[in-house]
């Protein structure tokens, strides 16, 4: 009888081991859980902002564009002016 007492008893004792080995695991778990909804979030977070910058970037560059257009236009028209003004004199 003492052999199967042994035994239960180490069972019991691998049991508890097992119960807290899991307990620890579950709660690793959980902190992975969070950590991948953190990072989750923030990518979420960081392509909204991206789309933001890509609007705002397009609109620089349009407006860019048409600064250089107008810069064009009036170089163009100096140019005339100066030319109207040397043929003057």
């Amino acid at each position: 009888m003492g052999r199967t007492e042994d035994q239960a008893e180490t069972r019991k004792v691998e049991n508890a081991r097992l119960r807290v080995e899991l307990a620890g695991l579950r709660e690793q778990n959980d902190g992975l859980n969070r950590q991948r909804a953190q990072v989750t979030e923030d990518l979420h977070n960081m392509r909204d902002r991206n789309g933001a910058d890509y609007i705002e970037i397009d609109k620089l560059t349009q407006t860019h564009e048409m600064r250089v257009r107008e810069s064009n236009d009036l170089n163009q028209r100096i140019k005339g002016l100066e030319y109207d003004l040397q043929k003057s004199l």
